[in-house]
């Protein structure tokens, strides 16, 4: 609930998908109603890699510093470790 197509194909690591969607028009910047953008999902869930690192690396993807500070905030699950190392790889610290 609350959660937009591609706040959903992010957190199941659908890639494809995404891309799809993006062909369509869809923006990887857009938040659903609960806050989290697609980005966010994929690392707050279960670290999807593969969408994580596509978005990661999206020429169109806005991270000022207080997106990068949620999205350290939103690795707050199992996988935060695996989460936060993804980020620090992308240069994103805390």
């Amino acid at each position: 609930m609350g959660r937009t197509p591609l706040v959903n194909l992010a957190r199941n690591d659908q890639l494809e998908c995404i891309k799809l969607f993006e062909r369509f028009g869809a923006d990887i910047n857009f938040c659903a109603p609960n806050g989290y953008s697609p980005i966010q999902e994929a690392l707050r869930v279960n670290c999807a890699v593969t969408v994580s690192k596509y978005l990661l690396e999206h020429p169109s993807l806005k991270l000022n510093e207080e997106h990068k500070y949620a999205l350290l905030t939103s690795t707050r699950s199992a996988n935060a470790r695996k989460s936060l190392a993804l980020l620090q790889e992308y240069g994103i610290r805390y």
